[in-house]
C-alpha cells in the first residue's frame, strides 16, 4: 500500500515538474530549458529576423542593381555624346583646320618640288579655286615609279609643315604618252600613242589657303 502511495506521489511530482517546465521553463546546472511560450517566442523572433534579413537583402540588392543600371546608362549616354561630338568634327572643322595656315606659293613650289625631285617623279600641279573664295585646291598629276609616287604622296601627308594636306580622289594607272614614231614605209614621221615605262597618278588636295 505504501509503495503505491509513493508511486502516486512520484507521478504527481513528475507531472507538476513537467507542467511547470512547459509553462515557465527552468535553468538547471547552467542549462536553460525553455517553456512552450518561450520556444514559440524564440521561433517567432527567429522568423522575424529571417524576414528582416530577406527584406534587407532584397532592398540592398535592388538598390545596388539600380545603381549599376544607372551607371551603365550614364556610360552609354557619355559614349553617345562623345561619338556625337566626334561626328561633329566634319567639313566645317576640317576646313577650319585646313585654312588655319596660309602658305606662300613660292614655299609650296619649293617644298613640293623637292619631294618630287627626291622621289624621281615628274610633277604637274594646277591651282584652282576651292569651295570658298579664300581657299584653293591643288590638282596633281605625277608620273614615275610606283614607289616614287607612293613615297611622294606620303611625304605630302606626313610633312608637319604642310598642315591640312589631305589626299583626295587618288587614282593610279599605267602611263601612256604620245611619242613620235617613224613610218618606214614612206619615210615620214607620224605621231602614235605608245606606253611608256611607269605610272601616272592623279589626286587633289582641297581647301588650302595660299597667297598667290
Amino acid at each position: 500500500m505504501i509503495k503505491r502511495i509513493l508511486i502516486v506521489i512520484i507521478i504527481l511530482l513528475l507531472a507538476f515538474v513537467t507542467f511547470t517546465l512547459l509553462k515557465n521553463g527552468m535553468t538547471v546546472l547552467g542549462y536553460s530549458v525553455y517553456s512552450i511560450p518561450q520556444i514559440q517566442q524564440t521561433s517567432k523572433d527567429l522568423d522575424d529576423k529571417i524576414e528582416q534579413s530577406n527584406e534587407l537583402n532584397k532592398v540592398t540588392f535592388q538598390s545596388k542593381n539600380d545603381e549599376l543600371s544607372k551607371a551603365l546608362t550614364d556610360l552609354v549616354t557619355e559614349e553617345k555624346n562623345y561619338q556625337d561630338a566626334l561626328n561633329q568634327s566634319t567639313k566645317d572643322q576640317i576646313n577650319k583646320a585646313n585654312t588655319a595656315q596660309t602658305y606662300e606659293m613660292e614655299f609650296l613650289w619649293t617644298k613640293i618640288g623637292n619631294y618630287a625631285t627626291s622621289n624621281k617623279i615628274t610633277l604637274t600641279m594646277d591651282v584652282t579655286t576651292g569651295a570658298a573664295s579664300d581657299v584653293k585646291n591643288l590638282n596633281f598629276t605625277v608620273r614615275g615609279s610606283y614607289r616614287g609616287i607612293t613615297n611622294f604622296v606620303s611625304n605630302l601627308e606626313n610633312d608637319p609643315k604642310l598642315v591640312g594636306f589631305k589626299i583626295e580622289g587618288f587614282n593610279l594607272a599605267p602611263d601612256t604618252v604620245a611619242v613620235a614614231a617613224t613610218d618606214t614605209s614612206n619615210g615620214t614621221d607620224a605621231n602614235s600613242t605608245t606606253p611608256s615605262v611607269g605610272l601616272v597618278g592623279t589626286f587633289t588636295i582641297k581647301g588650302i589657303s595660299i597667297n598667290i
